[in-house]
């Protein structure tokens, strides 16, 4: 496992968070998993991915919401200005229809595992505030 997974691993798991180390044979990329339920959502997989080329880590909560083509352009518009108000997460219209949320993980400042943490609280915080609001988008007004 890469030292800046093992890190953050290790303040997760500090914090009572449990996750999951995944190596991924023949790749460059490796992860941790968690599964995380909010106030308005059952559960989010959340990925957090390293590989051996980059030393900074990407945080991917991936299929949050599944739209149907004939409402892309209702999930466009909301990804729209969901992404204006938030700055710290963005959240992508997959090719598949599908909505990720997604955040860049700076870890060359000294402790990744604290930058992680709060990165995590905040992407969760605005998921579970988002996803009413996505719920009503793939159901229709």
């Amino acid at each position: 496992m890469y030292m800046v997974l093992e890190q953050i691993a290790q303040t997760y798991e500090e914090r009572g968070i449990k996750l999951t180390r995944r190596e991924m044979p023949g790749q460059k990329t490796q992860a941790l998993l968690l599964k995380v339920a909010g106030k308005n959502f059952k559960q989010v997989n959340l990925m957090i991915l390293a590989n051996s080329e980059n030393p900074d880590c990407v945080m991917r909560a991936p299929r949050i919401a599944d739209f149907t083509e004939e409402r892309r352009e209702q999930a466009l518009d909301l990804i729209n200005r969901v992404n204006q108000k938030y700055r710290f997460i963005k959240l992508i219209l997959e090719d598949d229809n599908t909505v990720t949320a997604t955040a860049d993980l700076p870890t060359r400042a000294g402790n990744p595992g604290p930058v992680a943490h709060e990165l995590f609280i905040r992407m969760m915080t605005i998921i579970d505030e988002v996803y009413p609001q996505l719920m009503k988008a793939v159901w229709g007004d």
